[in-house]
């Protein structure tokens, strides 16, 4: 067997496994959806998605660019055997964000008592239906740095090594545990509103973060390294510089659903434009499945300057998520009515803004792994720049659409944002790589 049926055999059993682990944390995700939107009704579910998805956003903020900066160096100095600067990344990042996230916890602990304890005019209020009104506001401080060193004790397990396992933990498990929370409360008799399915989904953010943090332990045990203040310098610089381009890029969707809740005057359609998002969601698993797998080897090969590999590497992954994507296109065209029904049936009015926002996805989805790759290869400023253009046409064009087409006008904004941004990367791929695009892959010696 020669070196490309291996490369072929490993994309095939590697992503098919990877499938198999998203797939599963959508049907988990999206029985936990259905039951949170026929419970809490349209107008809730939206504002609880809103929520989730806006925990989200800012977790990915405050990570201040480590979750980028850590693909781009960790995998080359594990490749070299350098450990030495391996461990002092590690450590840059545990000193870095441990007193970013020390600060965010004394604040969300004065946050908390002071909306807990004092009621608008000033007076202690020990009330115990407020206290648990406000309860999930302390989840919801504290869930911010969780949900960011979450994301980031995942990419740092997978760059180890465990990219199966640790995303059988962070996709499955978690939404489980959540569900089974859910269950028992359901079980229980507890009552259902906004502010308990929240509190139970920062619960089991925290459990898993936990888990997660406990196996890194494991994993990693070294020596304190000795590196220069230079090094750390160098390492903060790059971090900061990749914020911007890795929370645009990453969040278009959720900056929608936000913007789309500020200018709809009707909650019910941020709803049904959440349950929109969720089933569109599913064409992202063969793209998320492949980046899991061939995120290592994209930034060895783009470090190496090995254009053979490289190439060999953005076509059969672009094979396998444009096969899945349009499978998943299909699906949604012959019963993305169905779909929406399973959320009650107002959500199935949303039936042909689902057809143009899946549309849009399909065809961004298209183009392949083009922006992880110009993200492990320093293209840094014109990235930021990319990203603030697209994001200022998502604003521009959700402004002036939104309050006129209401859920059409959300949805045609965020399929230009998102086809401008994936053209984008097309073009400064084809340039600084020479990408062929063709799923005609041949051979080259």
């Amino acid at each position: 067997m020669n070196a490309s049926e291996n490369t072929k055999d490993f994309f095939v059993k590697a992503s098919f496994i990877a499938i198999i682990i998203l797939v599963a944390n959508f049907f988990c995700r999206y029985s936990i959806n259905i039951f949170l939107a026929r419970h809490l009704g349209a107008e809730n579910y939206g504002e609880y998605a809103v929520i989730t998805n806006g925990i989200r956003v800012l977790s990915l903020v405050i990570l201040l660019g480590c979750d980028k900066s850590i693909m781009r160096y960790l995998p080359g100095y594990l490749k070299d055997s350098d450990v030495e600067h391996a461990y002092g990344f590690l450590r840059f990042l545990k000193i870095f964000l441990g007193v970013f996230y020390s600060v965010i916890f004394i604040l969300g602990v004065a946050f908390c008592l002071v909306n807990l304890l004092l009621d608008e005019s000033g007076n202690y209020l020990p009330d115990i239906h407020r206290l648990w009104q406000h309860y999930p506001g302390v989840f919801f401080i504290w869930a911010i740095p969780i949900a960011s060193l979450w994301i980031l004790l995942s990419k740092v397990l997978r760059i180890a090594g465990y990219p199966i396992a640790t995303s059988v933990l962070s996709s499955i498990a978690r939404p489980f545990l959540l569900g089974i929370f859910l269950v028992i409360a359901y079980m229980l008799h507890f009552p259902m509103h906004i502010f308990n399915a929240l509190g139970l989904y920062f619960l089991s953010l925290i459990v898993i973060t936990l888990v997660e943090y406990a196996f890194v332990l494991k994993v990693f045990r070294f020596p304190r390294p000795s590196l220069s203040q230079m090094q750390f310098r160098a390492w903060l610089v790059s971090s900061l510089n990749l914020l911007g381009m890795g929370f645009l890029i990453a969040n278009l969707d959720t900056l929608a659903l936000i913007i789309f809740r500020i200018l709809s005057h009707y909650p019910k359609e941020v709803g049904i434009l959440s349950a929109i998002i969720t089933i569109v969601g599913t064409m992202w698993i063969g793209y998320s499945a492949v980046l899991i797998i061939v995120q290592n080897l994209l930034s060895v090969a783009i470090k190496s300057n090995d254009q053979v590999a490289l190439q060999r590497i953005f076509t059969k992954s672009q094979r396998i998520i444009f096969s899945y994507a349009l499978l998943i296109f299909l699906l949604i065209i012959i019963f993305g009515k169905s779909f929406l029904s399973f959320f009650g049936a107002e959500f199935s009015l949303g039936y042909p803004y689902l057809l143009i926002y899946a549309a849009g996805n399909f065809l961004a989805i298209s183009v392949g792994l083009t922006l992880p790759i110009l993200q492990y290869s320093a293209q840094n400023q014109i990235l930021l720049k990319v990203s603030i253009l697209v994001v200022g046409i998502l604003v521009l064009t959700s402004v002036l659409l939104c309050p006129i087409w209401g859920i059409l006008g959300s949805a045609i904004a965020i399929v230009f944002a998102q086809l401008a941004l994936s053209i984008s990367g097309a073009i400064l791929c084809k340039r600084r790589f020479n990408l062929s695009f063709s799923m005609r892959y041949k051979k080259t010696v």
